[in-house]
């Protein structure tokens, strides 16, 4: 089956799932109001220093996988390298990932050399935890209006981001071809609890 069809009945199984049950019908409404973000673009090439100072971004928080890079590796996407070093040369960054604490301490040794970019390191909390955004609105001294939160899940970047108060920016996922299936479904489970 190809990529597009086997997205496409993945994400009607998911419909099926979440859309008929009346837990879903009652908890519908708290969800969709964190997963909605304040920004959307295709990637991190279409976002503006200019721009993110208007909005008075002052520090911003990655996710890695399928924003930087492909879904479990180390390496930052070379369609986003350049824009990735124009930003983190304008403001303090941070990358959040949910990642094994094993690889988040391998990207750190080569984004950190490579992009002056830190990985914050967390194995207790993840996001969209509220703990993990304070402690790393710490790390980088911001308070949150001044933070832009950028990444491609709903569940994950952008409500974490809404609930610490950030700005959140939604990019499409690079490719998802890389991630795990669970990944994929989660996807569509985001996309029922947003738009029902």
């Amino acid at each position: 089956m190809e990529g597009a069809e086997y997205l496409k009945e993945r994400l009607e199984y998911s419909k099926l799932l979440f859309t008929n049950s009346k837990p879903w019908q009652m908890a519908r409404p708290l969800f969709s109001e964190n997963l909605t973000p304040d920004m959307s673009v295709d990637s991190i090439n279409d976002l503006s220093v200019e721009e993110l100072e208007k909005l008075g971004i002052k520090g911003l928080f990655f996710d890695f996988d399928n924003t930087l890079g492909l879904h479990g590796g180390v390496d930052i996407d070379e369609g986003v390298d350049e824009k990735l070093r124009e930003l983190v040369s304008e403001f303090p960054s941070l990358i959040l990932s949910n990642a094994l604490p094993l690889r988040q301490i391998k990207m750190q040794s080569r984004l950190e050399n490579e992009y002056g970019l830190r990985v914050l390191v967390t194995d207790y909390q993840k996001k969209p935890s509220k703990k993990v955004f304070d402690f790393a609105m710490g790390e980088i001294n911001m308070k949150p209006k001044n933070v832009a939160v950028i990444g491609d899940r709903l569940l994950t970047d952008v409500a974490g981001g809404n609930i610490a108060g950030t700005y959140t920016i939604k990019v499409k996922p690079l490719s998802m071809k890389s991630e795990p299936n669970h990944i994929t479904l989660m996807r569509g489970v985001e996309y029922f609890l947003r738009h029902g």
